[in-house]
């Protein structure tokens, strides 16, 4: 039986924030949010960040290569998701994705370029996690939603 998506996603994105908001330890453990992106059509992820501050996926919930249309690699850097965005939104991403290496929470929407479904826009979430120990990034949460599909 399907949970419906829209209860689904509202209790994975609230498990999602909660999960996030417990700063004071270094990693979630990613079978709980397993059991939770089951449940939603939104696509997680998660990232350590590299001494170099680099982020890198380390996980992906089933939805996420869905909704990109690709298989994504773990070990990949965030970075890849620019290739999936359209040009004129990399920018947009960039920011995002320094805003969370400060330690700010961003959300922003994009147009996805997917082979399958060509013009999709998609809200995209990231969420920093800290270590208590030093107050450095350990680990970023993101979360896609797809917001809208259109035909050009």
């Amino acid at each position: 039986m399907r949970v419906n998506h829209t209860h689904a996603s509202s209790i994975a994105e609230s498990e999602w924030l909660a999960n996030t908001q417990q700063r004071n330890t270094a990693t979630q453990p990613v079978d709980k949010l397993k059991v939770f992106a089951e449940l939603s059509e939104d696509a997680l992820y998660t990232c350590t960040v590299a001494t170099d501050k680099t982020p890198v996926i380390d996980w992906v919930s089933p939805n996420f290569e869905q909704i990109l249309g690709v298989k994504l690699q773990l070990s990949n850097h965030i970075d890849c998701l620019l290739e999936l965005v359209a040009q004129s939104e990399r920018p947009r991403l960039q920011q995002q994705i320094a805003l969370a290496l400060a330690g700010q929470e961003s959300r922003y929407s994009f147009q996805l370029r997917n082979q399958a479904q060509p013009y999709l826009v998609v809200e995209h979430r990231l969420r920093p996690e800290y270590q208590s120990t030093n107050g450095s990034e350990v680990r970023l949460y993101g979360l896609l939603r797809l917001v809208h599909k259109f035909e050009k």
